[in-house]
């Protein structure tokens, strides 16, 4: 479940249904706690993922060709949600707002770097919404530290963050 979600996916606000918290599973019966997280990984990948990966491949397509142009600091938040809805809509529609809203939150916390940088702070959480909120400690996918530096345009930041995100669909789907 880590490589598909997120090596934190644990704590991750998107995954909350796929935690081994002892409240979710009161009988701590491991059977129960295998089936049911087995169910919600399948639930996922056929509403996230898509048979023979139709969805992922369509977010890639689809991301491609975004270049966060409608991202500005003015309605950051509706900017965010138009954005995550217009790449990759079985996603969104499988998380349902108010985990979205969480992720854009958390996203807008935790990103480290000057926030007059729009593009930038939404390419951040759209890494995030791929590929978990831990995507920077990811042992699965190594990031290559994107956004260690604040010496490189926006295009530098969304060609590395693109390229991160093809080869973690790609080791998803093939």
């Amino acid at each position: 479940m880590a490589f598909t979600l997120g090596s934190e996916f644990e704590t991750d606000p998107m995954y909350s249904d796929f935690s081994f918290e002892p409240d979710q599973f009161p009988t701590k019966n491991q059977l129960e706690i295998s089936l049911s997280l087995h169910e919600k990984s399948s639930i996922y990948i056929e509403n996230v993922i898509g048979e023979d990966g139709k969805y992922a491949k369509n977010f890639l397509g689809r991301l491609e060709v975004e270049m966060f142009s409608n991202i500005h600091r003015i309605n950051f938040i509706e900017s965010m949600h138009k954005l995550l809805i217009d790449v990759y809509p079985q996603k969104y529609d499988f998380l349902g707002l108010d985990k979205t809203n969480a992720l854009i939150e958390r996203g807008t916390k935790k990103f480290k770097h000057d926030n007059t940088r729009p593009k930038i702070q939404a390419i951040y959480i759209i890494l995030m919404f791929v590929v978990g909120h831990g995507f920077e400690n990811d042992l699965f996918h190594q990031n290559e530290n994107i956004f260690n530096s604040n010496a490189h345009d926006d295009d530098f930041y969304m060609l590395k963050s693109k390229g991160f995100i093809v080869r973690f669909i790609n080791a998803l789907v093939l």
